[in-house]
């Protein structure tokens, strides 16, 4: 997904099927500033909340690069 996409209180999936497989998070903030092992300190973060699949309920930052290469799609709301 590009990165231009990922908008704060949408969910996103990351295109697997079955519960053991399927993952949903919620986008918290964007800009969120964080450390990375490689780069040092960065701002480009985005904090979601874990809403299917491993973790559920918890909370992490990821960078906007690795969440838009993550997220597969849009959950569509039923």
């Amino acid at each position: 997904m590009k990165r231009s996409l990922i908008q704060v209180g949408v969910t996103y999936h990351n295109g697997k099927e079955g519960p053991r497989s399927y993952s949903a998070r919620k986008v918290l903030r964007t800009g969120v500033p964080y450390s990375d092992w490689m780069y040092g300190f960065q701002n480009d973060g985005i904090e979601y909340e874990q809403i299917a699949g491993k973790e559920k309920g918890k909370t992490f930052v990821l960078s906007l690069k690795s969440f838009a290469q993550w997220a597969k799609g849009e959950v569509k709301e039923a």
